[in-house]
This record gives C-alpha cells, sequence and structure tokens, in this order.
C-alpha cells in the first residue's frame, strides 16, 4: 500500500452520535475532513457510548462517503474495545495514526475487528439466529462510567489533483426481536506474544519458541477471524488443526509470502495495517479437541525493511530487550545517550512484544458463537 506525505487536514465537521433517540441501533459519524490532493492519510476515531448493558448487532453498515474516482478507503475497520481503560481514549477526536497504534492508554492493543470494508457502501447482516454482543467496559475507578468503546479507523487515500472532502459513518443495528438464537462474543489469543524475541537484523517466527493456539471448549462457529501486529508484522498464519493436532488442508487458503514455498494457509494476513478478515458473514466451525493455531513473522532490520530497534542498554555488551522486558526506547544510536537511564547508550535491541508504539504484537482475535446440537454452525432453527 502506498505511503506519501500529506498537508495539513482541515476539519470541516464534528458529528457522532450512538442514537439515544432509537435504541435499536448506533451510529458513529466520522468527522469530515478535506483530504489534500496526492495524499494517504490513516485517520482514527473513537467514541464512548454510555451504557451499562450490552449492545447486540444483528447487522452493519459501513459508508465512505466522498469514495469515488481517485479518492478512495484503502480500508475501513472497526473495532470493539476490550480493555479496561475506557475513560483513558481521547474520545471524539480525530487522530492521524498508522494502525492506530499510538492512540489511547497501553492496553489500547485490547480490540477485536468487527466490521470492515474498503468499498464506498456496504451492509451486512450476521447469519440469521445470530447476534453480537458488545460488552461494556465496567466503571472505572474513580467514577468513570461503564459503557461501549468503538474505535474506526479510516485509511484514506486522494489521488485527485485537488482536495477532496471524505468522511465515514458506521451504524450497528440490532437483529430483529425474538431472532437471535445464539449470542457470538469477541474472542482474543495473545499467547504468542511470548514468542517475539527478534535479534537486530533479523527476521524470526512466533513459532521458533511457542506453539500458539487457540481452541474452543466445545463445538464453536467462529466470524471474523484475524489477526494483528504492530509495524515490524511482516506475515501472520493461521490453520485449522483436526483433534490429532494436523494440519485440515483448506478448501482454498491463502498464499503465505513468509512460509517456505508460500504455504497456504486457512487466513493470512500480509499488511500490519490492514490484515483482513475471514468471513464476518460466513461461520466456519471449530470442533471440541480442534484448534486454530497461529504465528507471526517479525522483521528487526532485516531482509523485510523494517527499522531495526533501538533501546537502552542495561549491561554492556548485552543487547536490551527480552521477553515481558522491552528495552527502553531511544532514537539515535550513541555511546552516551540523553535519553536513557543514567546516560546509558542508545544501542541495537532485540524487538519482543510489549505495550509501546515500538514494541511488538502477535495475537488471534474472532467472533465465536455456541455451534447447534450435532456442530452445526446453522442455528436459525433451533430454540
Amino acid at each position: 500500500m502506498r505511503r506519501s506525505g500529506f498537508a495539513l487536514l482541515t476539519l470541516l465537521v464534528l458529528a457522532v452520535a450512538a442514537d439515544a433517540r432509537d435504541p435499536k441501533k448506533i451510529a458513529v459519524r466520522m468527522p469530515r475532513v478535506s483530504l489534500p490532493a496526492g495524499s494517504n492519510v490513516e485517520l482514527c476515531y473513537f467514541v464512548r457510548i454510555p451504557t451499562a448493558t450490552a449492545f447486540n448487532v444483528g447487522s452493519w453498515q459501513l459508508v465512505n462517503k466522498g469514495a469515488k474516482g481517485g479518492t478512495q478507503s484503502q480500508h475501513s475497520l472497526v473495532y470493539l474495545y476490550t480493555g479496561e481503560r475506557l475513560a483513558d481514549f481521547p474520545a471524539g477526536e480525530l487522530a492521524q495514526s498508522r494502525g492506530c497504534l499510538d492512540l489511547g492508554p497501553d492496553d489500547r492493543d485490547g480490540r477485536v475487528l468487527i466490521a470492515s470494508s474498503s468499498a464506498p457502501k456496504v451492509v451486512r447482516a450476521l447469519p440469521t439466529g445470530v447476534a453480537l454482543a458488545l460488552a461494556p467496559v465496567p466503571d472505572a475507578p474513580g467514577g468513570a462510567p461503564a459503557g461501549i468503546g468503538i474505535l474506526v479507523d479510516v485509511n484514506w487515500s486522494n489521488d485527485e489533483p485537488r482536495a477532496r472532502n471524505v468522511s465515514t459513518k458506521v451504524v450497528l443495528r440490532r437483529p430483529p426481536k425474538g431472532r437471535a438464537n445464539r449470542i457470538a462474543h469477541p474472542v482474543a489469543d495473545r499467547s504468542a506474544d511470548a514468542g517475539i524475541l527478534v535479534p537486530p537484523f533479523a527476521q524470526r517466527s512466533t513459532a521458533e519458541l511457542i506453539d500458539a493456539r487457540w481452541a474452543p471448549a466445545t463445538d464453536a462457529c467462529v466470524l471474523g477471524l484475524t489477526t494483528q501486529m504492530h509495524r515490524r508484522g511482516q506475515c501472520a498464519g493461521v490453520d485449522l488443526l483436526d483433534a490429532g493436532g494436523q494440519v485440515k488442508p483448506p478448501a482454498a487458503g491463502l498464499p503465505n509470502p513468509c512460509e517456505p514455498d508460500q504455504r497456504r494457509q486457512l487466513f493470512v494476513a500480509a499488511d500490519w495495517t490492514d490484515p483482513g478478515a475471514l468471513g464476518f458473514t460466513t461461520p466456519f466451525a471449530v470442533r471440541a479437541g480442534e484448534s486454530l493455531r497461529y504465528a507471526c513473522w517479525t522483521d528487526n532490520g532485516g531482509p523485510g525493511g523494517a527499522a531495526v530497534r533501538l533501546g537502552c542498554e542495561e549491561t554492556p555488551g548485552t543487547i536490551p530487550g527480552s521477553v515481558g522486558q522491552p528495552a527502553v526506547p531511544c532514537t539515535i544510536a550513541v555511546p552516551a545517550s540523553p535519553e536513557c537511564p543514567g546516560n546509558a547508550a542508545c544501542v541495537f535491541a532485540n524487538v519482543v512484544a510489549g505495550p509501546g508504539t515500538d514494541d511488538e504484537l502477535c495475537g488471534l482475535t474472532a467472533l465465536v458463537y455456541d455451534a447447534a446440537p450435532g456442530g452445526s454452525c446453522d442455528v436459525s432453527s433451533i430454540p
């Protein structure tokens, strides 16, 4: 995806609505902006919807107004925040951030993709009988009210010779009354984080250190499967394993450019800012005993072309950064850095998982509901 510079965005209109007059829907309207000619901009917008009860979604709509000709949305991603620090997000403010990596508190990566599109307009309904529960973050100590956190991430490009006005609207609607036989819930697995340990000028897979898997306790149906990485993430791949731990070959699958011979997998992401998703409205079954195994490939100044991580030296001659303990970040490699504690050296560091924008992440997220008796994902006729 092309990344180009851009001039200062001009904020024209600010409008967000969690429509209290119509409890059948939640509508989020991003501010309209003037997109400069020849620009490529990723915009992030977070809203807090005050409520102590879950909102069940039966369908959703995404509208990218102004998407025409050489002005298009490269991606429009809608996330549910699943962390614990709802009040620490800058709500109702438009921010420019690739992957929305530097927007919000340290647990900003606690989010699950619930809708996505790149089209000017798309309307999707969950499978008949299924609704997705958007659970609120509980009341925080000190009096911050409970609420549902929604993050909208839109990457706009404008190849036109003049500025264009653009905006995005997301509408989440409840299912018809009495039509939800199963409730889907967001799930997330970050066990692969323990496998991120990449020395300077190298690329490594988390599978070299850990076998990361998500497994349901009973027969389950999966919607919206996707992965999470940070800016040094090159690829993420997911396999469906049978009860014996063997890969179940996908009917079609996607080639993984980071795997030998580009092995085909159930799901592959090769863009950390736009990972894509597998079937928001078409479920697939994961039986009890089966699992989803996933891995990420992280580049630290190696063949993938990512910038090498810098960090403050803790012990002379030892590369800083270990699993569970990222190096203190610094920006210029020098023997004595004013950025480092005690003016320690700023040196090339290991890449590991962590909450900082210079640290990494390898996660799997999905929307999951219990299968019908017998393991079918068709729940339209069950009580």
